[in-house]
């Protein structure tokens, strides 16, 4: 199995340093983004695995930004942020986040919440042969094709990667 990449959204480098520190001692492949928009950016070239992102970045809320990474990917996110009153929470799941988990935070309780939600999302994608399903959706690599239940979906190649 291919190593994981997480990708990490934190403005403060020691956190963000630490987090990193600790995923490639778990065998993760760690990239780093100090703000919103490198965030974006990084994302869109290395397509983690896996999100863990800051509320409070220098350029703009992280709320606003996991709800334009879940618009455009299906990317799992945890909000790791000092936000911490119950209405943060709620606001931070509600913007499409799937964990919620606020500083100071353990490594540990961290590494263990990303391995959860990757070990879920990859027993979601299930492999039959050349086909990769979840849900009703499957995908064919080879064959570059995508099908929702019996039905084709058209995609440009580029859509399709």
């Amino acid at each position: 199995m291919q190593t994981q990449r997480i990708l990490i959204i934190e403005d403060e480098k020691p956190i963000a340093d630490l987090l990193a520190y600790g995923l490639k001692q778990e065998g993760f492949i760690a990239y780093q983004a100090q703000s919103g928009a490198d965030g974006l950016e990084l994302c869109r070239e290395v397509q983690p695995d896996l999100l863990l992102l800051d509320w409070m970045l220098p350029d703009c809320s992280g709320t606003d930004l996991c709800r334009m990474i879940t618009q455009e990917y299906n990317i799992p996110i945890i909000m790791l942020t000092a936000r911490s009153h119950i209405e943060d929470k709620v606001h931070g799941l509600e913007a499409g986040a799937d964990d919620y988990i606020t500083k100071p935070f353990d490594l540990r309780e961290v590494l263990v919440r990303i391995r959860t939600i990757l070990r879920r999302v990859n027993r979601a994608a299930v492999s039959n042969g050349d086909w990769i399903s979840c849900g009703d959706l499957r995908i064919s690599a080879t064959e570059m094709t995508v099908m929702r239940g019996q039905t084709p979906i058209d995609l440009t190649p580029r859509e399709f990667q």
